[in-house]
């Protein structure tokens, strides 16, 4: 099982290769990461002073602090990781850090991500499409899209919970960014992280991001 500060080395020998322009090692890296690294002089550009200032695991999940003085980056990034079935950590979400970035959220901000994973877990127990696309993360897909990718034939994740519809997540820590779910669904573990890097304000800030397989 990879930890986070192989997988750290991991990103900081691929920026070494993008600088060096040696883009099969970079590609490697990218499908093994779910990482967005084109090698190409937009992507030495996006990631020229790319530098790892933090980092912190938290169980199956974990994340990572950067600095950046790129405008796709502006005052670095914040970037949330799990591990996926080949035990090696991948890219879930990118966002914007706050300064405290690794210290306890507040019980309030703790309430919110809390419930923002049990209900996008009930979203997927009940195929509820509204609820669905107002907790998860779908990217840049239309409601209509978005419901029939994950209900349309139901997705893994849905078949999982269907034959364990008991399973709750259960937190095992984060920072101020990202909180992690551990959620065991008949004979799987699953790592849910949501993040409070979303939509609006409040608690419309928070929406979960996708889950990973562990086993």
């Amino acid at each position: 099982m990879e930890g986070i500060t192989a997988f750290v080395g991991r990103l900081q020998a691929a920026m070494t290769a993008l600088r060096a322009g040696d883009c099969p090692a970079v590609k490697r890296f990218a499908d093994s990461s779910a990482f967005f690294l084109p090698c190409t002089d937009e992507g030495r550009a996006r990631y020229a002073d790319f530098a790892v200032i933090g980092y912190r695991q938290f169980a199956t999940g974990a994340v990572i602090r950067f600095s950046s003085s790129s405008p796709t980056f502006p005052g670095g990034g914040v970037i949330g990781l799990v591990l996926d079935d080949s035990r090696r950590f991948v890219n879930v979400l990118t966002g914007r850090p706050r300064a405290d970035e690794f210290s306890s959220p507040t019980a309030r901000a703790r309430f919110l991500f809390d419930r923002t994973a049990s209900l996008f877990v009930r979203s997927l127990l009940t195929r509820a499409c509204d609820l669905y696309f107002t907790t998860g993360y779908t990217f840049s897909l239309t409601k209509p899209v978005a419901c029939r990718h994950e209900f349309s034939p139901p997705s893994e994740r849905v078949r999982q919970l269907a034959a364990d519809p008991h399973a709750r997540p259960i937190r095992i820590g984060g920072t101020q960014t990202y909180q992690f779910y551990r959620l065991y669904t008949a004979g799987h573990y699953r790592t849910l992280v949501v993040g409070r890097v979303g939509r609006g304000t409040g608690s419309h800030s928070l929406y979960i991001s996708d889950t990973g397989l562990v086993y």
